[in-house]
């Protein structure tokens, strides 16, 4: 991905956000403040930087290399699959490796490492301690003087546990040189601690390492980025976006190009539910990087899809085994089996699936689906085929509705599905009409819904019953 300067932000996380890494997606840039950025992230000697997939922090991390070696600063960019296999020098290019040699022998400048996982299917079991020993050994003594920034994915990231992993292989000294920063960036920071502006999140204490999210993409970055890629008017562009409640497909750069995309060929993005099928078709669509021969029909892989997605929610978990890795047995809760679900396909049909863009690698042999709304809105798809192919209105009630203490409601997790599934099934839509209205108006598609039941959305629930 082209680098585009988009000035990105970063936030500090508590403890109970740590925990629940699903509550990161649904927020956005706004819930983040106060945040910080670059160049500040920069002074603290240990980071981990959480990110989703497609956030573009390979591109930023790389960039931040780029700038620091364009200061002559020692600045070292790291595969972290790749030092999970092999020492440090090899890992590099003989260019960094003498930079790295020069660095060890003079006893007061700063080097910044950033390790980050670009290839997850390649990152194998033992990964982030081996990875952090390796490093640790390549810089023998000098760890006060190497600054180490490390990506993750949100959902990857075990708080206890690869905490404890990054501050015994990479321990923060008592004392650390403080970097050399350019006088405006002296100036601004000085200020702040002198007035403690709240623009700027607090450093972690001494020995821990700061641990931040990059942030969504704000509307002025879209605006940027989108331009960049070609977009005239990016005014209306942004309308769009807003009419259009296509907020979702907006928070990262690799969502941002497929909207452009869009855009540029019809100056629209169409209803949610248009711009949700129109994602899971360009999704599905074969790398021709890596083509798979024709092995799946794009039918064939919207079908594979859709019962998976069904099976995710219906089971209660996130991420999907991969085929193509042994899973991590550290981390075999909460993962679905493939086989178990697509018992009437082969392995290499789904392996063929599984690599198809609809899917990020979640790293340690799990796979997970890119948005979490095209899930539920295949999984919605899914239960529209088994309704048509026979599946009772009772049955496909049971799995949506439920009794409670009495009180007649949607079953929480399901949500979302029902208020997709009510687009095209009646049945559904009547019992989310009686029991909890506003999931119609606040999930799914509003504006696809047939015109009466949007009337009827609209006058008070007592007027209904008349």
């Amino acid at each position: 991905m082209l680098y585009v300067d988009l000035s990105r932000r970063f936030r500090d996380l508590g403890k109970d956000e740590l925990e629940a890494p699903e509550l990161l997606a649904l927020m956005n840039d706004r819930s983040y403040m106060p945040s910080t950025g670059w160049t500040e992230l920069l002074q603290c000697p240990r980071v981990l930087l959480l990110a989703e997939a497609g956030s573009g922090k390979t591109v930023e991390m790389q960039e931040q290399v780029r700038r620091l070696v364009a200061e002559d600063k020692p600045a070292f960019f790291v595969p972290l699959e790749s030092l999970d296999r092999e020492p440090l020098t090899e890992v590099m290019s003989p260019d960094e490796e003498r930079a790295l040699e020069v660095w060890k022998k003079d006893d007061q400048s700063i080097a910044w490492f950033f390790l980050d996982v670009v290839d997850e299917l390649k990152l194998t079991q033992g990964k982030l301690e081996r990875a952090l020993g390796r490093l640790a050994k390549a810089i023998d003594g000098l760890l006060h003087r190497a600054y180490i920034v490390i990506s993750c994915r949100p959902y990857d990231w075990r708080p206890s546990v690869d905490m404890t992993t990054i501050q015994a292989k990479l321990p923060i000294t008592k004392v650390q040189p403080r970097p050399f920063l350019e006088s405006d960036a002296v100036f601004l920071t000085a200020l702040r601690e002198r007035g403690g502006s709240s623009s700027v999140s607090k450093s972690p204490p001494v020995g821990r390492p700061r641990v931040v999210v990059l942030l969504p993409l704000s509307e002025r970055q879209i605006v940027t980025f989108a331009s960049s890629l070609g977009v005239a008017n990016t005014a209306a562009f942004i309308a769009e976006i807003h009419r259009r409640d296509a907020r979702a497909f907006a928070r990262r750069p690799s969502d941002v190009i497929e909207l452009v995309a869009s855009w540029k060929v019809s100056a629209r993005l169409g209803t949610r539910a248009e711009q949700h099928a129109a994602n899971v078709t360009a999704k599905l669509r074969d790398d021709p990087d890596r083509p798979d021969r024709g092995l799946l029909s794009n039918e064939r892989a919207c079908t594979g899809a859709e019962r998976l997605a069904l099976a995710l929610a219906l089971t209660h978990t996130r991420t999907i085994r991969s085929p193509e890795q042994s899973l991590d047995t550290e981390r075999t809760e909460g993962v679905l089996d493939p086989a178990e679900i697509l018992t009437d396909w082969t392995e290499e049909e789904r392996q063929a699936l599984l690599r198809r863009a609809l899917f990020d690698p979640a790293t340690y042999g799990r796979v997970r689906f890119h948005h979490r709304s095209v899930q539920e809105y295949l999984a919605a798809r899914r239960l529209l085929t088994l309704r048509d192919h026979g599946m009772s209105a009772r049955n496909l009630c049971r799995l949506l509705f439920a009794e409670r203490y009495g009180v007649s409601l949607v079953i929480p997790s399901m949500q979302t599905i029902a208020a997709w599934l009510a687009l095209w099934d009646g049945d559904v839509r009547c019992k989310l009409m009686e029991r909890e209205p506003e999931t119609l108006l606040s999930m799914g598609d509003p504006e696809s819904l047939p015109i009466a039941a949007r009337a009827e959305l609209l006058q008070p629930r007592w007027l209904r019953s008349i």
